[in-house]
């Protein structure tokens, strides 16, 4: 699927930063959210995408750990 349109990056410095991340989990390392308008949306048949299966989720051993490990700043 491909999405056109224009988008606007809130981070943690934004003054909307509370009102649009309290959706999402609180996850260290948090950076942006992407508010998007999408103008757009086209599909594809897919048939120059690879079959790559799933092997499994990195967030809570990996991404979680390691941000954590950065502290706040």
């Amino acid at each position: 699927m491909r999405l056109s349109g224009t988008a606007r990056m809130i981070q943690p410095r934004d003054d909307d930063w509370q009102a649009v991340s309290a959706d999402f989990p609180d996850y260290a390392g948090s950076r942006q959210v992407s508010d998007v308008t999408v103008e757009s949306v086209q599909t594809s048949c897919g048939m120059g995408v690879p079959f790559m299966p799933y092997q499994a989720d990195r967030t809570e051993k990996e991404l979680i750990p390691y941000f954590e490990a950065l502290g706040e700043k």
